[in-house]
């Protein structure tokens, strides 16, 4: 049934995707990726980037507020989302220039289908020292020693923001740490805000939440950031930045929003992890981005953003494989089909590459 689903939703967005017979941007600008080419298409007037008010979307949230985008000559409006995964068809049919997604059945189903959407560069990766999702729990289980390890995950309600997405697979992780399946919690899918009730009425036990929530969830005493996801599965690529078809064939713009992306996610990484510049990158933060609270801040650990762009490749395919295991996708992909850093190294190349 959830194959079924996924060739249903798939089959849905290729009628708005760039292989239409349509009226839709794609067939009037002439791009086509059935044979790998593409026709340069018309500027637009503007750059609509797709955001959804995460954490592991830093760059984009600065590379608007310190104004590298303006600097690029690029007039960006940033279109918010409910979550990563809505993005994907308003990209295939051209509707968006650029947004993120996590790892997830659509996305690699899309480029099986001649979808040319395309992953060019990272968001988030979870890290041992920069990590930015927590499997956070009740302190009421953590004091009375209910939750030690995590084999005593098994039978506990478990919420996790969306199935089918990076959420799923890493519970998975953490489960399979403890010797134990996912079928072996209750595993529920819920809102961040139910999430954040659910905790605090006790009907649920834990829950697997990103940055700033988990802290947020922390500071009001209703979890304890119990395990970082990095502990289970370290350099997990959660996060990735796409390009639409339509944006990808305006390759001189597409790199320089790059760029503009790129040098964002370098003062990034310079505030959070060598304290340079951090007081002005928070200020620029606290204005651009959805996380208003500043003494968040000061408290919440920071996923790792790859200041050139890099994505961890095993990563993608160890969830691709995942996803198979659990029939969630049908069958592995061409991951060269859907991945294309050539606007990152293009980018790497006017600023030059970044110490790591």
């Amino acid at each position: 049934m959830k194959v079924l689903l996924t060739a249903i939703l798939t089959a849905s967005w290729l009628l708005q995707s760039c292989l239409s017979t349509g009226t839709d941007r794609a067939s009037e600008q002439g791009v086509s990726c059935a044979r790998g080419g593409v026709v340069p298409a018309q500027p637009p007037a503007r750059i609509r980037l797709g955001v959804s008010g995460s954490l592991a979307e830093a760059a984009s949230y600065l590379a608007e507020g310190e104004g590298y985008f303006a600097r690029e000559g690029l007039n960006v409006q940033l279109i918010n989302f409910v979550a990563g995964t809505r993005m994907l068809p308003a990209l295939a049919s051209g509707q968006l220039d650029a947004g993120s997604t996590s790892i997830g059945p659509g996305l690699l189903n899309a480029s099986e289908n001649n979808v040319c959407v395309k992953i060019v560069g990272s968001l988030a990766r979870q890290e041992p020292e920069a990590n930015g999702v927590f499997l956070v729990a009740r302190p009421d289980l953590i004091d009375s020693g209910r939750l030690r390890e995590y084999a005593d995950l098994k039978g506990m309600t478990i919420a996790i923001p969306g199935r089918d997405s990076s959420s799923q697979y890493a519970l998975a992780k953490l489960m399979e740490a403890g010797g134990r399946h996912l079928d072996d919690a209750r595993v529920l899918q819920m809102s961040t805000p139910t999430i954040m009730v659910s905790l605090a009425n006790k009907s649920i036990d834990a829950a697997v939440l990103p940055e700033g929530v988990a802290t947020a969830a922390a500071g009001k005493n209703l979890a304890v950031k119990w395990k970082p996801v990095a502990d289970v599965v370290p350099g997990a690529q959660f996060g990735v930045l796409l390009f639409s078809p339509q944006f990808s064939a305006q390759r001189e713009m597409a790199v320089r929003f790059m760029t503009a992306y790129l040098q964002a996610a370098r003062d990034y990484d310079a505030a959070f992890f060598h304290e340079v510049r951090r007081p002005d990158v928070v200020e620029q933060m606290i204005k651009a981005s959805p996380i208003k609270d500043r003494p968040l801040y000061d408290e919440m650990s920071f996923p790792r953003i790859d200041p050139n762009g890099r994505l961890n490749l095993d990563s993608i395919a160890d969830q691709m494989q995942w996803l198979v295991r659990s029939g969630e996708l049908q069958r592995p992909v061409d991951l060269s089909r859907v991945i294309d850093l050539s606007f990152a190294d293009a980018a790497v190349d006017r600023l030059g590459p970044y110490p790591l």
